[in-house]
């Protein structure tokens, strides 16, 4: 199904009205966000929606996850980190049928 980010450029008809809202943090939240725009596409689907266009995109650091590893022996010392933020969002999403 086609995703508009702007104004479409041919003439539609709105349908309907979709709001979505997903979770996000690493692998796991890429997945949750994509079962989100399935979500989304299934609801457009059922209003009868040829296209989807997207009139707003919200997202919010909601915390942080992070880790260490370190590392000692007889001859020296290693240590690495990692840390990625956790974020919170979500779309307004209007169903509209494109000419």
């Amino acid at each position: 199904m086609p995703v508009y980010w702007s104004y479409p450029d041919r003439p539609f008809r709105i349908l309907g009205e979709i709001e979505a809202s997903y979770h996000k943090s690493g692998l796991v939240g890429i997945m949750a966000s994509s079962s989100v725009w399935d979500e989304i596409v299934e609801k457009a689907r059922a209003v009868g929606a040829n296209a989807i266009w997207v009139v707003d995109k919200r997202e919010k650091v909601v915390g942080w996850a992070s880790g260490a590893n370190a590392q000692y022996s007889g001859w020296g010392a290693s240590a690495s980190g990692w840390s990625y933020p956790i974020l919170r969002g979500g779309y307004s999403i209007l169903a509209i049928r494109v000419q």
